[in-house]
């Protein structure tokens, strides 16, 4: 069965970062930290089967899937220190 695994990436420092939208990438990060974070799960890593269909988002088309069957409680983060990375897996496309 195969699963689709949503992300969206905020740096926290983004100095070394090229091509972002760094006044854009700060909201986000000041909204994630602010209102999500603390509902949402740290895991230390995801293990990406070959079954899963991974979808790249902006962090607002990542938060814009966070209504009716999804809650902040259901996404995941990883914190690597340099950036956020939120995930949220689904059985089916969203």
């Amino acid at each position: 069965m195969a699963e689709y695994l949503y992300n969206a990436t905020i740096y926290k420092n983004t100095t070394n970062v090229l091509g972002l939208d760094t006044t854009q990438n700060a909201l986000d990060k000041t909204d994630f930290e602010t209102n999500h974070k603390s509902t949402a799960i740290k895991v230390d890593a995801l293990t990406i089967l070959e079954t899963t269909f991974r979808i790249d988002k902006t962090y607002t088309q990542f938060d814009a899937l966070i209504t009716g069957d999804y809650t902040w409680a259901d996404v995941k983060f990883i914190d690597d220190g340099q950036k956020y990375t939120m995930y949220i897996i689904s059985s089916s496309p969203l």
